[in-house]
C-alpha cells in the first residue's frame, strides 16, 4: 500500500549511519544495489527488537526478563485430538504452546528462560518434540496428529521497551519501541495500532505540533507498557503448581529489568 502511493521500497537495507542537520535526517544505507544516501523530515524506527535506527540515536531497550523460545513446524493430521486449537501448557521451567497453521501443518514451540538449565530444550531444534514429555495434553496433540517435524528455530521472546521511545523528528513503533512476551498475544495488535499512532503524530510534527505530538506518543506507549505489565502479572499468578520453581517464581508480580 505504502509502495502505491509513491513511497520507494528498499529491501534488504541496513542503516550505515544517521545524522541530524536544519532539514531533519540525513542518512547512509547499504543496500543490495551499494550505498544510498536519503534525507528524510521524519524518521520511523520500524526495525523489529534490535530498534537498529533508535539505539544509533542513544535509545537504549530496558530489558524486562530472559524468556527465550525454541520452535518447530512440522505436518499434522487435520483432524483428531486439538484440531484447530491452539493449546498452551504450562511445566515447571516454562510453557508450551502447539497452534495448526495452514496446509495441514502445526507449530510447536517451548519458552523458558535463557539462564535456567532447561533452556537447552528450546535450542535442541528439529529435536524439540521429544522433550514434551511433561507436557502430556500437548504430547497427546502432537502423537494422535501424527506431527512430523520439518524445521524450526530459535528467538529471544523477552519484554522489553524502548526508552526513549521517540525524540526530535523520530518515533519507534513495533518491536522496536516495545516487545511482549508471547503469551499475551499483543504483538502484532500493538504493530499495527503503534504503526498507526506514530503515523500520525509525524504528521502532526511535519504540521508544526512538534513538542506536544511527540508527547501524546510517548505517553500512549507508557500507558501501554504500564497495562501490559499488569496484565501479563494476572496472567502468570494463575499458574499456582510450582512456587518455588525460577521460571514462575520470577513472575510473580516482581517487576525487574535485567541485563541484555
Amino acid at each position: 500500500m505504502a509502495a502505491a502511493r509513491g513511497a520507494v521500497l528498499m529491501a534488504p537495507a541496513r542503516v550505515l549511519d544517521i545524522e541530524s542537520d536544519h532539514y531533519g535526517w540525513q542518512m547512509r544505507v547499504a543496500t543490495s544495489q551499494g550505498e544510498q544516501r536519503l534525507a528524510a523530515r521524519f524518521a520511523i524506527d520500524a526495525g523489529g527488537r534490535g530498534a537498529p535506527l533508535a539505539r544509533r540515536l542513544g535509545a537504549r531497550r530496558r530489558v524486562i526478563d530472559r524468556l527465550i523460545c525454541g520452535w518447530v513446524y512440522g505436518s499434522a493430521r487435520p483432524t483428531g485430538l486439538g484440531a484447530g486449537l491452539t493449546v498452551v501448557e504450562a511445566v515447571e521451567d516454562g510453557w508450551w504452546y502447539t497452534a495448526p497453521i495452514s496446509n495441514n501443518r502445526r507449530v510447536l514451540a517451548f519458552l523458558t528462560d535463557a539462564d535456567l538449565p532447561q533452556a537447552r530444550i528450546a535450542h535442541d531444534g528439529t529435536r524439540l518434540v521429544e522433550h514434551t514429555a511433561a507436557a502430556g495434553e500437548i504430547l497427546a496433540i502432537l502423537t494422535e496428529g501424527e506431527f512430523l517435524p520439518l524445521g524450526g528455530g530459535f528467538t529471544a521472546a523477552h519484554s522489553a521497551v524502548l526508552e526513549p521511545c521517540g525524540g526530535p523528528r523520530w518515533l519507534a513503533a513495533g518491536d522496536a519501541g516495545m516487545s511482549f512476551d508471547p503469551l499475551s498475544s499483543q504483538g502484532l495488535l500493538h504493530a499495527l495500532f503503534s504503526g498507526l499512532a506514530a503515523a500520525e503524530a509525524a504528521d502532526a510534527t511535519l504540521a508544526g505540533d512538534d513538542d506536544h505530538a511527540l508527547h501524546r506518543y510517548t505517553q500512549l506507549m507508557s500507558s501501554i507498557a504500564a497495562a501490559y505489565r499488569g496484565r501479563l502479572d494476572v496472567c502468570y499468578a494463575s499458574e499456582t503448581r510450582w512456587p518455588s520453581a525460577p521460571f514462575w517464581k520470577r513472575r510473580r508480580g516482581i517487576k525487574r529489568s535485567v541485563p541484555l
